[in-house]
């Protein structure tokens, strides 16, 4: 029964997180029930090593 409750309360932690997302509210991010459970993208949302973005600067002039 604690698993199941407990399974629950993550589904809709997600959902609400899911949602906020859709409608762009940025301040539900940072509530701090929240932030305790964020999915992962499913494997083909997410960037290979090659695709990541490079924080490098190019100071040449």
């Amino acid at each position: 029964m604690n698993k199941l409750l407990n399974n629950t309360i993550k589904y809709i932690k997600h959902l609400i997180y899911k949602l906020s997302l859709a409608i762009g509210d940025r301040a539900l991010e940072n509530c701090c029930f929240l932030t305790a459970y964020e999915p992962e993208l499913p494997k083909e949302l997410q960037l290979n090593e090659q695709e990541q973005p490079s924080l490098q600067v190019n100071n040449e002039y």
